[in-house]
């Protein structure tokens, strides 16, 4: 597992769609070093990297786990 540890867009260029391919670059890179997938924390208020991270894919649920994890993750399989 690889980690992303901060994915920022400078606030006035938010809302332009300049970050959409950043994690997608993100999980190609993860992919080619060998990780099998790919995790990032958000802050629980944080609704807008929430929606953009499960936008992209990500999940903060783990198959069969009942309650939302603390970080979201991507398997990159």
């Amino acid at each position: 597992m690889a980690t992303l540890d901060e994915l920022h867009v400078r606030p006035g260029s938010r809302g332009q769609r300049h970050g959409h391919a950043l994690p997608e670059a993100a999980c190609r890179l993860a992919r080619e070093r060998g990780a099998g997938s790919l995790k990032t924390t958000v802050d629980g208020a944080d609704v807008d990297a929430r929606r953009f991270y499960e936008a992209h894919g990500f999940t903060n649920v783990e198959p069969g786990a009942p309650e939302p994890m603390f970080y979201y993750y991507r398997d990159l399989d």
